[in-house]
């Protein structure tokens, strides 16, 4: 494998040969990689998730997956069917995280909230009642209920059992509660 002359045209080179030239440095190999794959990547997440807003979402996700493990592609599979798989993986995971934190409708008839306080301060208390978690009970409700990871992600992530990551996460959830005055 050479290098790239500046001139050279990346539209000609292989799947495999741009893979190898990011791992190398060359950040425009991939995303020639991506601009090639995008739609059919675009096109399976939909295809799973139902949902263009979420689709959309798993092929972020599924990108920074890439970036960050294309040194472990063992070439076994066109890159193309690497990629693809990793999109798929990134959307049944979206479907799993949507599935853990299901979406409630609110009863029409509650009184509205926002007439009796401003987004603003709820959003300040919010975050006053954030900084007062320790600090490994913050990471967790920061990742799952703020960027959607499956409590398996975060297990992973913080190197911990998903039995620690539940309770540490209801423990967060329930100071949050009592500092935010949310009763039942």
């Amino acid at each position: 494998m050479t290098a790239l002359s500046p001139v050279q045209n990346l539209i000609e080179v292989e799947d495999k040969e741009l893979l190898k030239l990011y791992i190398n440095g060359e950040i425009e190999a991939l995303s020639e990689l991506f601009k090639r794959h995008n739609s059919k990547m675009k096109t399976i997440a939909y295809r799973i998730t139902k949902n263009s807003a979420d689709a959309e979402d798993v092929v972020q996700n599924a990108l920074i997956s890439i970036m960050r493990s294309a040194h472990k592609f063992r070439g076994d599979a066109a890159v193309s069917t690497w990629l693809f798989r990793i999109v798929t993986n990134a959307a049944i995971d979206k479907l799993r995280s949507i599935k853990a934190h299901p979406l409630y409708e609110l009863p029409n008839d509650l009184p509205l909230l926002t007439s009796e306080i401003s987004v603003k301060d709820l959003s300040l208390d919010l975050v006053q009642a954030l900084k007062s978690l320790p600090e490994n009970q913050r990471n967790v409700v920061l990742l799952i209920d703020v960027a959607g990871w499956t409590i398996a992600d975060v297990a992973q992530k913080l190197k911990c059992a998903p039995g620690t990551v539940k309770s540490r996460c209801h423990r967060a959830h329930a100071k949050l509660a009592q500092e935010l005055h949310l009763h039942h």
